[in-house]
């Protein structure tokens, strides 16, 4: 079965280009959205198992929107997205609900499928539900998959 995406991003040409890149390694996109509000009405409606946040929003923050996802019914596991630099996060990370941060330049199916199993593997041994355990490091994620040393899709900000 498939994993079930919303895309959240203010950057047209991101969300066409990561739902192609994502759609042909198997990941279903199954919408996007590009304010906080959006992403709330999408997940409402789709019930998605991820959401891929954007961290800039426009006028929004990406780590707000995390927030607010996870409070909905039926949560998403959130994966936060950036051309930023992981280390220039890292306390706004760590200190959201999100299960992971990846780069927009290692976007890919396989890399999401890592996190997601990461993250579950480390769910099922703290007891915990998903969606509540802290951050998995994109480093930890990619040491034990060579599958993504290619970068995915260089897609806009």
């Amino acid at each position: 079965m498939a994993v079930r995406c919303v895309i959240v991003d203010d950057s047209d040409h991101f969300k066409v280009t990561a739902r192609g890149l994502l759609q042909r390694e198997g990941i279903d996109v199954v919408g996007v959205a590009s304010t906080a509000a959006d992403a709330v009405r999408r997940v409402d409606e789709f019930r998605p198992d991820l959401a891929l946040v954007d961290v800039e929003l426009g006028a929004e923050s990406g780590f707000d929107v995390a927030v607010r996802l996870n409070g909905v019914a039926d949560a998403p596991s959130v994966i936060l997205v950036s051309t930023y630099s992981e280390k220039d996060l890292l306390e706004l990370i760590v200190n959201s609900p999100a299960i992971a941060f990846l780069s927009k330049s290692d976007l890919s199916g396989q890399a999401i499928r890592d996190i997601l199993r990461k993250a579950g593997d480390k769910d099922r041994r703290e007891g915990g539900q998903s969606g509540t355990t802290a951050p998995t490091r994109v480093e930890e994620v990619q040491d034990g998959a060579d599958a993504h040393d290619q970068p995915g899709a260089q897609a806009g900000a």
